[in-house]
């Protein structure tokens, strides 16, 4: 089952076996709701964290790439996927069908059913994570081109020896379902279905998953 929900500023992304899709827009921060900060990051500090709008900036093979969320022609998303076994996503996408970056983190176990908030909070703290393929235990990260092909740290040989991926900050947004807003930097090598790797550095990236 998979459920994906998408915003006009957050956007969120609904699946349940029929694709379902609506346009919200961003969720007010409840005040009474807990901020989580903490992590490490090296070299220059950061320029964004989680208050910022979502966005994704990286260098990929040397050329800058920025994206920012704006609510026209740039929404954010979120979406889970599942029956026992649970993995979210979180994206970048036009509010229809083209996404331009997707992070997609696993995986919850359950014994059926989506997991309580409590369980899938437990999913995002502040700390590293490893690459998997498909996210089976750990994440994936997937961009597309210009020519809307996609590379994803899951295709190709897969080998991520060096990449690097942290949960720097995150905080609650709970609006009807529980989101976790966060805070990422990352770096990784991304392939194409043909095995062409591109090598992603420098990357940073605020976004919304939710229990939805």
């Amino acid at each position: 089952m998979k459920k994906i929900v998408s915003f006009a500023v957050i956007g969120l992304l609904a699946f349940a076996a029929c694709k379902k899709k609506t346009s919200d827009p961003e969720p007010t921060p409840a005040p009474s709701t807990t901020t989580t900060t903490g992590g490490s990051t090296t070299g220059t500090p950061a320029t964004i964290d989680v208050n910022s709008t979502p966005q994704v900036s990286y260098s990929l093979d040397g050329t800058a790439v920025s994206i920012v969320v704006d609510g026209n022609n740039y929404h954010s998303g979120s979406g889970s996927s599942g029956s026992i076994n649970w993995t979210y996503d979180s994206d970048i996408d036009d509010g229809d069908t083209k996404v331009y970056f997707n992070v997609t983190k696993g995986t919850l176990t359950t014994s059926g059913g989506s997991p309580d908030d409590a369980t899938f909070k437990t999913l995002f703290p502040v700390a590293s994570a490893p690459y998997s393929v498909n996210a089976a235990n750990g994440v994936e990260i997937a961009i597309w081109d210009s020519n809307n092909v996609m590379w994803s740290t899951s295709q190709g040989s897969g080998n991520q020896s060096g990449s690097t991926f942290n949960i720097v900050q995150t905080k609650d947004e709970q609006q009807g379902d529980l989101y976790v807003k966060t805070y990422i930097t990352f770096s990784c090598k991304v392939y194409n279905a043909a095995g062409a790797m591109k090598t992603i550095t420098n990357g940073k990236y605020v976004g919304y998953f939710g229990n939805i």
